[in-house]
């Protein structure tokens, strides 16, 4: 080649490559099936982002907007969220109400959760909610392992209307509130077609008033209906579960653990409900039924069944002169077993007027193929205006056998596994091979709970488990 004299050759190399695959930006864990597509939160993110794995929101102001479709997931990477949603009128962490812009699919629900390996800690700081769901256009959404602590009021909140809501897997403790409020870790009003399952929900009540009756881990009113709450564990509150003023619309509670509570296990001024395949251990109730104030009749037709109740008081049916409620309550198949020294009581069935009220409010109390166990059992019958009346009182099993109550019932030990009267682990509240309850139950199969089935499933999965910050936690059992 000639070289032509005074110029210069200007030589291009271009050199191609392309980056390794481990050297690629991840994209991120999505659970989402398309179209639907995930978004992310994170408290060192930007709400100036897109969203995306590695450019993601810092608040949940996003996650609720029209742009979140059917179907779609917002993961919360691990850390600790205070900052209040950007939505109008907030005053939550995760807010849908009535100013968001979120409309849901039931059919296709939008999940929100923790990141796979991590956890989000929603920490209101004793400011609001932590959620808030509002309005019947919130519809199809799900709620699944959160930390969520230190709320006001309420841990989660629905109200005025929210329908097809799965509160799932959560860790729902520390909510604190106001004297006299309804204060619970989940609060729900005028709400339908909720689940809530899966949740360790504790410590949840008012430290100005720690024993005030509203105090409940889980409090359900105002025309809230068609309920599952299922394979919870609740402890440390007042109440376990709550439930009220609502209208005559069927809810089915089952396989819950419920312990260490210094009110009832469940409360019930409702209809139509199923208490069924529960563990209760150290409540001071078991179960009452009553009927509230103005609500006519709304608490009947409800059902206690294959129910194990461990150091408890068992139930109690109360009906008012003016509201005949606690009608129609059935109570079998049922294990209540005490191995403390106060005696233990069998439906306690309470009238409440004159003894004429008394004779024309006699309920309809179906109770049979229970088995109690307790160094002292009596079963209570009792007109009170203020005063005790002349009629009801106080019998024995074989007396209040005699008045039409408890047939086929039984008054033995049931033979746990653990016989040595130091149970420590839910385990031990199975049944032995030589138990007298075995198939002895109405529909012939084992009287009690199967606890095979109780409490939470994946507990191992409930996000900080361990990390307990109840004040005034009395001792407990978590398995």
């Amino acid at each position: 080649m000639k070289l032509i004299p005074g110029k210069w050759i200007t030589l291009i190399v271009v050199i191609s490559f392309s980056i390794p695959a481990t050297a690629q930006i991840s994209a991120g864990i999505c659970e989402a099936v398309s179209p639907a597509v995930c978004y992310y939160v994170s408290p060192i993110g930007n709400d100036k982002n897109p969203g995306s794995f590695n450019l993601p929101w810092r608040t949940f102001t996003h996650a609720v907007s029209d742009r979140i479709q059917p179907g779609d997931v917002i993961y919360a990477r691990g850390g600790t969220y205070t900052e209040i949603s950007g939505i109008p009128y907030s005053q939550s962490i995760l807010s849908f109400n009535r100013y968001s812009k979120f409309a849901g699919d039931p059919a296709t629900p939008v999940t929100y959760k923790s990141y796979p390996g991590e956890i989000a800690i929603l920490d209101a700081q004793f400011a609001s909610n932590a959620i808030h769901i509002q309005g019947t256009a919130r519809t199809g959404i799900i709620i699944e392992n959160f930390e969520i602590k230190n709320s006001w009021i309420a841990g989660i909140k629905l109200e005025d209307g929210p329908s097809f809501i799965t509160i799932r897997g959560n860790n729902i403790h520390g909510t604190d509130g106001a004297e006299g409020s309804n204060t619970a870790g989940i609060v729900a009003n005028a709400s339908n077609n909720i689940t809530i399952e899966g949740n360790l929900i504790h410590g949840n009540y008012q430290q100005i008033s720690p024993n005030n009756r509203n105090n409940a881990n889980i409090f359900l009113f105002g025309r809230t209906a068609f309920f599952v709450i299922r394979n919870n564990e609740m402890y440390n509150s007042v109440q376990g579960i709550w439930y009220k003023h609502s209208g005559r619309q069927s809810s089915l509670f089952e396989n819950n653990y419920l312990h260490n509570l210094r009110g009832s296990a469940f409360i019930i001024a409702t209809d139509n409900i199923t208490m069924k395949n529960n563990l209760i251990v150290d409540a001071k109730n078991a179960f009452i039924i009553h009927e509230e104030a103005g609500c006519d009749r709304c608490s009947r037709d409800n059902t206690i069944v294959h129910n194990t109740v461990i150091d408890s008081q068992s139930f109690g049916l109360n009906r008012g002169a003016d509201q005949a409620g606690a009608i129609r309550t059935t109570i079998r198949d049922n294990i209540f077993f005490d191995s403390s020294n106060p005696p233990m009581w069998g439906p306690s069935i309470w009238t409440y007027g004159s003894d004429e009220d008394f004779s024309n409010n006699t309920p309809d109390v179906r109770s049979y193929n229970n088995l109690y166990y307790t160094n002292h059992l009596v079963f209570r019958y009792f007109s009170a205006g203020g005063q005790w009346g002349n009629l009801g009182g106080v019998y024995d099993l074989e007396q209040f056998q005699a008045m039409g109550y408890e047939t086929n019932t039984l008054d033995i030990d049931p033979h746990f596994v653990n016989n040595s009267g130091l149970l420590q682990e839910i385990t031990d509240f199975s049944l032995s091979p030589d138990s007298p309850a075995k198939g002895k139950a109405s529909d012939t199969t084992d009287i009690g709970a199967d606890i095979n089935l109780v409490g939470i499933v994946n507990l191992q999965n409930i996000p900080n488990r361990n990390s307990v910050n109840d004040q005034n936690t009395t001792a407990c059992n978590p398995y």
